[in-house]
């Protein structure tokens, strides 16, 4: 762990290119310090740099979902819990639901802490990321929709990672798949 004093004109997207190669890297910074808004970081704060390992191997990460939805709602987990001294990088979504009808969906996935018996203000909000569906197929009254898109997320240590789809219709039975992928890096 290190520190960096913001000096005026410093951004998170260029402290994170200056000090890990990559700006994309800003959400550790951010998370580390507490920044709620990464647009507004002040003069002469001092900034938590956590380290990352780029130097380790990075292991690569699938969770998959199978669910069957009847009426307009579904939850499930993909991860209860980022392993300690981790970063989950999730790279790339993907999802279909065969439906007996058709409907407009909405899949819906969640990063945050999981829920606790403590009502702690302290506590980050949960991140709730939408992924369309971009293609949709119908015959009679079944219907085929699939989506999905590339991402970069950043999931964090003791986090977990859910999703749910909505409906604006209850259905018979929906079959609802989601695969998940990207990679754990050190922490």
């Amino acid at each position: 762990m290190r520190f960096q004093t913001v000096v005026g004109g410093d951004t998170l997207t260029g402290i994170a290119q200056q000090v890990y190669g990559d700006a994309s890297l800003f959400p550790l910074i951010a998370a580390a310090n507490g920044i709620k808004d990464p647009n507004r970081i002040d003069v002469d704060q001092v900034l938590e740099i956590p380290d990352l390992r780029l130097d380790l191997p990075v292991k690569p990460f699938v969770a998959k979902f199978d669910g069957v939805q009847q009426g307009s709602f579904l939850a499930g987990t993909l991860l209860d819990r980022v392993p300690d001294n981790r970063l989950l990088v999730i790279e790339d979504v993907a999802a279909r639901i065969t439906s007996d009808r058709v409907f407009d969906a909405l899949l819906t996935i969640s990063a945050g802490l999981p829920p606790t018996s403590l009502d702690d203000d302290t506590r980050p909000p949960v991140r709730n990321y939408a992924i369309p569906f971009t293609q949709r197929r119908t015959t009679g009254d079944a219907g085929l929709f699939v989506g999905g898109r590339t991402v970069r997320w950043y999931v964090e240590a003791g986090e977990r990672l859910d999703l749910s789809v909505t409906g604006d219709q209850d259905v018979v039975v929906a079959s609802v798949g989601v695969t998940v992928s990207g990679h754990f890096v050190y922490a």
